[in-house]
């Protein structure tokens, strides 16, 4: 199979685009979408604030890089839900990332971390409120989010998710 583009060997397969892409063009074609999406959707402008949320996952940290990329002024919070044997290796991937990739373009990390903010972990404050331990924690999530955007006066919150999100 090859490339769409530019007919070199392709590296991945879009069969919803009806496309082929090798390594350059794929991500050529993902900042082309990335920024049409902005654009067409009016998420933001260059002289916003963003605050990327982001987890250690490949769509949040492309997202991070992606927005940096494009020139916007786009920092990132991670939240550590203390999860054993996730969080640390989660924490990990987004302080290597923000120190190898976004501090040299100027960008800021800020990390919550549940236990600290919260008085308790993910799993025992979903004890205590009844609720699924994924439950709780979409809801603290967000909340975190949320209240990290409004105190640091950020404009614009955005997080990177797949199509199964």
């Amino acid at each position: 199979m090859n490339c769409t583009k530019c007919k070199t060997k392709a590296v991945i397969d879009l069969p919803r685009h009806n496309s082929a892409f090798c390594k350059v063009c794929f991500t050529e074609f993902v900042h082309q979408q990335v920024a049409r999406a902005i654009k067409s959707e009016r998420m933001f402008s260059p002289q916003d604030r963003i605050l990327v949320a982001v987890s250690g996952g490949k769509d949040s940290l492309a997202l991070w890089q992606i927005l940096l990329h494009m020139g916007y002024r786009a920092d990132a919070l991670y939240v550590d839900l203390g999860i054993p044997g996730y969080s640390a290796g989660s924490r990990s991937k987004v302080e290597q990332f923000a120190e190898a990739v976004a501090g040299p373009l100027g960008a800021r990390l800020t990390v919550h971390t549940v236990t600290e903010q919260e008085g308790a972990g993910i799993q025992d404050l979903a004890h205590l409120v009844h609720r699924p331990t994924c439950s709780a924690c979409g809801t603290i999530k967000r909340y975190q989010f949320n209240r990290a955007a409004v105190e640091n006066e950020y404009d614009v919150m955005a997080t990177g998710h797949n199509l199964d999100d």
